[in-house]
């Protein structure tokens, strides 16, 4: 799966439509807050316990992670694994990395149109 895509298209786009379908999402729970920067970056918070997208920071996460668009994109596309992410100091995640974890494998796992 590859997404030719800015990020904020992704959140609007494949991340909306996601979280608006039975997905193994919902078994995840709890918010990941998303900083991207970059020129089409932002800060996002996913919600999957209500499954909605905000384009802001809610309050108390259960995981913050932070990544330049590039970095966050090649994620998303499954070029780039969290663990290689962290090992290679392209992504900085605080909290529930389980969480984040089982969030890029449920993404991965699905067929967007």
């Amino acid at each position: 799966m590859a997404y030719t895509m800015s990020t904020q298209e992704f959140f609007a786009g494949p991340m909306a439509h996601i979280l608006a379908t039975p997905t193994p999402l919902k078994e995840i729970g709890g918010v990941i807050y998303f900083a991207i920067e970059g020129e089409a970056g932002g800060d996002w918070s996913v919600d999957l316990d209500r499954g909605e997208v905000h384009e802001r920071k809610l309050d108390q996460p259960n995981v913050i992670i932070r990544a330049q668009e590039l970095d966050f994109m090649a994620l998303v596309e499954g070029r780039m694994s969290v663990s290689d992410g962290l090992l290679t100091d392209r992504l900085q995640v605080t909290g529930d990395m389980s969480r984040l974890t089982r969030l890029f494998q449920a993404i991965a796992s699905l067929e967007l149109s």
